[in-house]
Parts: C-alpha cells; structure tokens; sequence
C-alpha cells in the first residue's frame, strides 16, 4: 500500500505503525519532523532518481512511504466502553468507493467514533484512496473486519450496543433515535444502500428527510449528517 502526503507517513509513524520503506525523490530534502521519526523507528531510506520517481509515483510530493497493510483489530477490542460518553461504531455494509470509505472515516475521527466495522465481501480494501480521503483518520480508528455482519450485530446487542440502519426511503427521521446510549450507525453500498437482511437485525431504521423529488444523498454525506446528529445529541442537549 502507497502513503503519498507527507503528514500522512508522519502520522503512521507517530502512531507506532509499521512502514516498510520511505522512497525519496532525489530533489527532495526530507522534513526535519519526518527525518526524526524516520531515524527514531529505524525505517529504511531510499533515494531515487526524479525521473524514474516522478514515472513511478504520480501525484506524490515527492516521498512516498510503502505500508504493507492496515492493521486489523479484533471485534471485541471496539466494544470497550469509554470512560465517559458512550461507545460510537460505524459499520460499512458492501461500501465499494474507497472515497467513500474515506471519508465517512475522516467524519468518524471528528465527531467522535472510536471504531469501523466493515464487510469482507463487496467492501473497498484500505489502500491509498481510503487514506487520502480521510486524511490519515484511518489510522486513528479501531477497524474490524467481519464475514457476517448480521451475527456481528448481534453480538453487539449483547454489549449493549444499540444498531441503527440507514434507509433514505424509509424508517424515523434521524433526530427521533435515542443518542444517548452506545450505538452502531449502519452505512449501506452506493447503489443499493443497507442489505434488507441487515436492516432486519437493526434497533432503529432511520433516514435522512431531503427535498421531495430527489433521490439520496451520498452515502459519506449521509454518515457524516448522522455522526454529527449523534454527536450534538450526546454532547450539546
């Protein structure tokens, strides 16, 4: 997996995570903050020509880092409560975009999620698009993944976990759920939104009311709207 943006290789780093190698365009001077965290973590250096750098990286800013892959956690270490406030999941059903994915991960970073749970079939893996839309937050999440998300909720009911599916066409508007509890919020794919199976095997079915005659918002738009609402909820009234 390729890290283009520098902040994004530094937050790796910071953070205690593996990156395999850091590739340097000769005409580049590495940061002195990056140089620091390089030689701290011991991570390999190489330089190469800027011709074959520019032809091999495009769109960089001239260092990349190579991360082999994300690390995954286990499903039991995202049910742990916080010590204040209440527990925040995000659980992506056949999400493909990996913008998408991104970017409801960046919205998890700011409105206070602590972890993602997403699908191994149909689901974007995390690669450079996820990281670039959200703006290194995939790092600083809790991420699971799971062959049944159906059982997965069920689990969580058992740890108190209240589920919340999202259905544009159908369910209560979101300000009449209950935010003040630990919930997973259920995001579904971009054409066909939250499986029926799924929404089945929810507490809430909630949408997002918008102006009569269109269709849906986009799925990241959507979550973002939803994790804001439970966010206010919690902290603000």
């Amino acid at each position: 997996m390729l890290v283009s943006k520098i902040r994004e290789i530094e937050e790796l780093l910071s953070k205690g995570k593996t990156v395999n190698k850091v590739i340097i365009s000769s005409d580049k001077k590495i940061p002195k903050d990056l140089y620091d965290l390089i030689k701290a973590t011991k991570t390999p250096i190489y330089r190469m020509p800027e011709e074959i750098f520019n032809a091999k990286f495009k769109q960089s800013s001239g260092i990349v880092g190579i991360v082999e892959e994300v690390e995954f956690s286990d499903i039991r270490d995202l049910t742990v409560k916080p010590e204040n406030g209440f527990l925040r999941l995000l659980l992506i059903d056949e999400v493909e975009d990996p913008h998408n994915i991104g970017a409801m991960m960046r919205s998890c970073a700011c409105f206070g999620f602590s972890g993602v749970i997403m699908t191994s079939r149909r689901t974007s893996i995390i690669g450079e698009g996820v990281i670039k839309a959200s703006a290194g937050a995939v790092f600083r999440q809790k991420i699971a993944r799971v062959n049944n998300l159906t059982e997965t909720i069920e689990k969580l009911k058992k740890e108190d976990i209240w589920l919340v599916g999202t259905d544009p066409h159908g369910g209560v508007p979101i300000w009449e759920v209950d935010y003040k509890r630990n919930i997973g919020i259920v995001m579904g794919n971009e054409e066909k939104g939250v499986r029926k199976k799924v929404l089945e095997h929810c507490d809430y079915v909630a949408k997002i009311p918008i102006v009569e005659g269109e269709d849906s918002l986009n799925v990241s738009v959507a979550f973002g709207i939803i994790a804001f609402e439970a966010f206010k909820r919690q902290n603000f009234s």
